[in-house]
């Protein structure tokens, strides 16, 4: 089974390299053959993923060394090769891959799982959902998809010189949750309740794996916590 890293060196606020460079000792030691990419712009990884996928014949790995937007950017390129298998060794800023799937949440770990499904020739299989829009004709994503105002608050997050700063203490999450309390509160009639309830599931989104699950469930949270945002 051939394997192949794609590395975003400018994951995490550059974090990501500093996790490569202890990860590849461990690779070293375990004497298996590979191959490292590193993106040097977006939408690279996707291109070189593509490239992976239509000039191999037998069976593959392609892990991607990053945040979502690294595994996104694979899952675009090989998921439509039937004889690629994608790993993902986290090393961004959210992870919500791995929370979602619930991998393993560290380097380490994830490299040594990885590692044994290679041996072993393991693969899982999941769905892969597929969206169209005007700038992207046929995407595909792997555990979640947002657009109009989740989209909005993840696009002023990623600009955020906040975010860097704040990767730099491992709270790079929470500028997420400061974008979405902060552009509620721009629009008043949307009240407390959708407020709080945005709020806690984000909160949860980063502790526990997701936010989907807590729109139904989120009342009580919403009238206790309340008092604490107003």
């Amino acid at each position: 089974m051939n394997l192949y890293f794609m590395i975003n060196p400018a994951a995490k606020n550059g974090r990501s390299v500093s996790i490569w460079k202890q990860l590849q000792p461990l690779l070293d030691r375990e004497g298996i053959a590979y191959q490292a990419y590193w993106t040097t712009r977006k939408g690279e990884g996707k291109e070189i993923a593509r490239r992976i996928g239509e000039e191999s014949v037998e069976p593959t790995v392609i892990a991607a060394v990053g945040g979502d937007g690294t595994v996104h950017e694979v899952v675009n390129g090989a998921g439509s090769f039937p004889h690629v298998a994608i790993g993902c060794i986290p090393a961004g800023t959210g992870n919500d891959f791995v929370r979602g799937f619930r991998l393993a949440r560290t380097s380490k770990q994830a490299l040594q799982r990885l590692l044994s499904d290679v041996r072993l020739g393991r693969v899982l299989s999941f769905d892969l959902g597929r969206f169209a829009s005007s700038a992207v004709p046929d995407g595909a994503f792997a555990n979640s998809v947002g657009c109009g105002f989740d989209a909005h608050i993840a696009r002023m997050a990623n600009r955020s010189k906040w975010k860097g700063r704040l990767n730099r203490f491992g709270l790079g999450s929470f500028i997420y949750v400061f974008y979405r309390y902060w552009l509620i509160r721009k629009v008043q009639w949307f009240g407390t309740f959708l407020i709080v309830n945005l709020a806690v599931s984000t909160l949860l989104n980063i502790f526990a794996g997701s936010a989907l699950q807590m729109l139904w469930n989120d009342v009580w949270y919403s009238i206790v916590l309340s008092v604490f945002f107003w």
